[in-house]
């Protein structure tokens, strides 16, 4: 396997006439272009770059992985940091254990993002094994020398005329060459060209020796594939085997397949990790609710008469405390700039749809703007800063809007720089 060509989001990479360490070349570029047809808005085309917006993952180019990572230093392309905030949100947003103590040295970290998901997918599958790949009942129907089971009449008596020493029998095999053993060993077959690493290597055949006499599952038995009580033990790694086998298929190397599942919208999992993080924190009596669409900013006029709802809002986010709604919050997975006079300000569309939420939520007296809390923001920025009163009509409710910028890096979700609000301070300590 050539190795992988790292590019970080929103950052152009170079297109060349033959592919090198640092830039695309014009076969892999082509990949790319059909690969865009089945996720539009993966990456924008210059005549000499190629910038990769905001998905983040893995994707094959043909002979080798691109991986695309977040930005999360402008001075710097380390990859350490962003694969651990990759890693961390997918945790926590896909409900995938924690790595074990000890596995994450710095040779680690710093590999191919392909063998960072390949290593967690084969400690899982190795933790399976270690416990006891599940055995179930198979029934199987053969040409037998012994009897087994009982014997199908009908096809004994056509298959062996006048044979004493065969019977064609009918009867139940306990096996391990069940669904979800069968999917495990299709990602395995999918990942032995990627894997570099030589105690990734090891790792891959110890467990193709654990998988043996098993048979690679077909693409609709993934598709039909139901967990029981007994296989629940298996998610983990069955979600790590999907992604695999999604992202890594050969016709997706050959640019017409379905759009990779190794690629995240960082958008989505942002806002995903910020509500359970949220959540889990929330004190009792309080709910985070995620895309609450029950509300419009409009209503159609017939006439002189009020009709149907019209502009559907979805705010990213909305806190409950019992039955009153006590913040409206929209999370966006982007740098908060500083304006030219240095101060931090949220960009004006943002501000506008805060505002549309508090038309729509008029009982609502709090709403929040959450950022991810890169480099360039300074721990002692002030709040005053990055707190807001809307404008409203005279009388009416005070509104704010806070600011806030939380840290990716850390186990409980904190609010960094700006300003957290009377809410927002109780959900993230």
């Amino acid at each position: 396997m050539n190795p992988a060509l790292r590019a970080f989001e929103h950052t152009p990479v170079p297109i060349t006439a033959l592919p090198t360490a640092n830039s695309l070349g014009l076969d892999e570029v082509q990949r790319l272009e059909a690969v865009c047809l089945l996720r539009p808005g993966l990456c924008e085309f210059g005549r000499s770059t190629v910038r990769f917006a905001q998905y983040c993952g893995v994707l094959c180019i043909g002979e080798r992985i691109l991986e695309i990572l977040p930005k999360t230093d402008r001075t710097t392309a380390d990859a350490a940091p962003a694969h651990d905030m990759l890693l961390r949100m997918l945790r926590v947003v896909h409900d995938l254990p924690s790595p074990p103590l000890g596995s994450g040295s710095h040779d680690v970290i710093r590999s191919p993002l392909i063998e960072l998901f390949a290593g967690r997918f084969l400690a899982e599958t190795m933790r399976l094994v270690k416990a006891g790949l599940l055995k179930s009942y198979v029934s199987r129907s053969e040409n037998s020398a012994t009897v087994r089971g009982r014997i199908d009449w009908p096809r004994h008596l056509r298959a062996n005329a006048g044979r004493q020493d065969r019977a064609w029998c009918e009867f139940d095999e306990l096996t391990h060459d069940v669904a979800v053993n069968r999917v495990l060993v299709l990602a395995l077959l999918h990942l032995r060209d990627w894997l570099v690493a030589p105690t990734l290597i090891r790792l891959w055949h110890e467990l193709m020796a654990a998988f043996d006499g098993i048979a690679p599952a077909r693409r609709d038995e993934i598709e039909r594939l139901c967990l029981d009580r007994q296989s629940r033990r298996y998610a983990a790694a069955l979600k790590w085997a999907r992604w695999i086998i999604e992202g890594l298929s050969p016709s997706l190397r050959a640019g017409a397949a379905t759009a990779p599942a190794l690629l995240f919208d960082m958008n989505q999992l942002f806002e995903r990790y910020v509500a359970i993080k949220l959540a889990r924190q929330a004190p009792p009596g309080w709910v985070v609710e995620c895309q609450y669409d029950d509300r419009h900013l409009a209503r159609v006029l017939v006439g002189e008469q009020s009709s149907q709802p019209a502009y559907r809002l979805k705010p990213d986010l909305l806190v409950r405390r019992a039955d009153r709604i006590v913040m409206i919050a929209d999370t966006k997975w982007k740098r908060l700039e500083r304006d030219r006079y240095g101060k931090i300000r949220p960009s004006t569309d943002d501000m506008y749809q805060l505002n549309a939420y508090a038309t729509a939520f008029q009982e609502c007296g709090e709403l929040a703007l959450i950022y991810p809390c890169f480099d360039g923001l300074a721990a002692d920025t002030l709040e005053t800063t990055m707190r807001y009163e809307l404008a409203g009509p005279s009388g009416s409710q005070s509104r704010r809007v806070h600011v806030a910028a939380v840290d990716l890096m850390d186990d409980v979700l904190r609010v960094r720089v700006g300003s957290s609000g009377d809410v927002l301070r109780r959900l993230a300590a």
